[in-house]
């Protein structure tokens, strides 16, 4: 059966849609989702979160296929530094001056894998 836009073959009553899913990774290794609607705000400059004034993160921006309301692939994937400053906004001149790659580590891939699909056995 082929796939069509309202629906895949494995699930062909279930909707497919796509959504966003952003997580920030700490250097403590940490790992924690950040609402689509926040990063667009932090973006902005319309709010700050002064919980991470002077720290940075690898954001990684997932965007997942969507069907009957479970996510079931990852479509695309970026990762990228963001850096806040003394104040807790977002200061992309300090980000783009991060040489290093944004490269999360193993168990923080694991982390953000779980978040999103479930605990994996």
């Amino acid at each position: 059966m082929p796939t069509t836009p309202e629906g895949d073959s494995r699930h062909p009553e279930a909707a497919v849609d796509h959504e966003t899913r952003l997580f920030l990774l700490g250097e403590d290794s940490s790992v924690q989702p950040l609402a689509h609607d926040r990063y667009v705000a932090l973006a902005r400059n319309e709010t700050v979160l002064p919980e991470f004034a002077g720290r940075r993160f690898i954001l990684v921006d997932w965007y997942l296929r969507i069907v009957g309301g479970q996510a079931q692939d990852v479509v695309n994937e970026t990762c990228a530094w963001l850096v806040f400053d003394a104040q807790g906004r977002l200061d992309l001149h300090a980000a783009l001056a991060i040489h290093e790659k944004a490269a999360p580590r193993e168990a923080q891939w694991a982390q953000v894998r779980a978040l999103v699909f479930g605990s994996v056995a």
